[in-house]
């Protein structure tokens, strides 16, 4: 599993289990406010304050040293949160806000521009409910637009249309709660609940069905910036807890290198799946003995090659050494011989002489 985050205009991917940092590159100009992802896996989305929406492909985001996106959406001011649809990414929504006011509903995948929606206030938070007919924005000044993407005429029934700007205060209800922008809103599972976080520090629960809110949070001393819906795990309260959560290693600063061996971070991962249990025999195919069979074969046979040509040099060695020495000798014989006939000449001449 990788984590991805936002810092600054960078996106960082980060594999949890091990905490290395795989991917690391530029998304936009300036930050990045909103990261997304299908429900396959397949496409990242993400949002930035240099008001442009960026499709990206998880597969070449990863595998890339500089990816580019596939698509870009632009606002005509920063992209404030973007949220997709649960359907896969061929058939995928994507849904953004800005603080332009406007909510517009793209093709993930074409980038058509599917609807607008105008707000009277700019927007800080977006989430939609799980059968995509209610839009949830929360906006700068507190305000939480409640918005029919289908509502009901008395001559038809009217959808999202390609193109189609509308206003939302023909379409919806208004909720208020909060003193400061809206930064996060998010939903249960089946839509029944919304729970906001505020600019003033305050969380408050909301049944979506009357629009009361029914529980508030003041514990924070600053301001709220995330919200999640999740199922408790029975562990989480209880440290007890035979499957208590795992500690996972600190997150690493520095990037992993595209296809680096040493540092790739899957052989840090440990398996519960004993290494005897898989023979050799059933792993191995056998093109791949055969291949190393050769291979063998073929580094035996140079190696007896070089073996012959040392010896042959060593006997050409030993040749040129005894040619040498028996060089050496005759001359050092001849220079021996010269001497010594000079010597007994120059006697022989003296002793006449006396």
């Amino acid at each position: 599993m990788v984590l991805w985050q936002a810092s600054s205009a960078l996106e960082e991917g980060t594999q949890i289990a091990t905490g290395s940092l795989v991917r690391m590159f530029d998304a936009h100009y300036k930050a990045v406010t909103s990261i997304q992802f299908t429900s396959d896996d397949a496409i990242m989305v993400t949002g930035g304050e240099d008001s442009a929406v960026n499709v990206w492909v998880l597969a070449t985001a990863l595998a890339t040293a500089n990816p580019t996106p596939t698509k870009s959406l632009f606002h005509s001011l920063p992209a404030s949160a973007i949220h997709l649809s649960i359907t896969p990414s061929r058939t995928s929504r994507t849904y953004t806000s800005s603080t332009d006011r406007t909510l517009k509903v793209f093709s993930t995948l074409s980038g058509t521009l599917l609807s607008t929606i105008l707000f009277p206030k700019p927007l800080t938070s977006l989430i939609i409910d799980p059968t995509e007919t209610v839009a949830y924005a929360g906006a700068s000044d507190g305000s939480i637009y409640v918005v029919r993407l289908y509502k009901v005429d008395e001559s038809e029934i009217k959808g999202l249309r390609e193109g189609v700007i509308e206003s939302a205060e023909e379409r919806g209800t208004v909720w208020s709660g909060h003193t400061g922008a809206v930064n996060s809103l998010s939903l249960s599972f089946d839509g029944g609940i919304l729970i906001s976080g505020g600019e003033d520090g305050v969380g408050g629960v909301w049944d979506t069905g009357s629009g009361v809110r029914i529980r508030t949070f003041e514990e924070h001393k600053a301001p709220i910036t995330s919200t999640n819906i999740i199922l408790r795990p029975p562990y989480l309260l209880d440290a007890t807890h035979p499957h208590a959560s795992p500690t996972f290693a600190p997150f690493k600063r520095y990037q992993t290198s595209i296809g680096s061996r040493s540092d790739d971070p899957t052989s840090e991962l440990s398996t519960p799946i004993p290494i005897q249990a898989f023979p050799s025999q059933h792993i191995l195919s056998s093109s791949s003995l055969e291949a190393r069979q050769n291979t063998k074969t073929d580094v035996d046979s140079k190696i007896d090659q070089l073996i012959a040509e040392n010896r042959k040099l060593e006997q050409r060695n030993a040749m040129l050494r005894k040619m040498n020495d028996e060089l050496y000798e005759a001359v050092v014989d001849g220079v021996v011989g010269g001497v010594n006939g000079v010597g007994k000449g120059k006697g022989k001449g003296g002793g006449d002489g006396s």
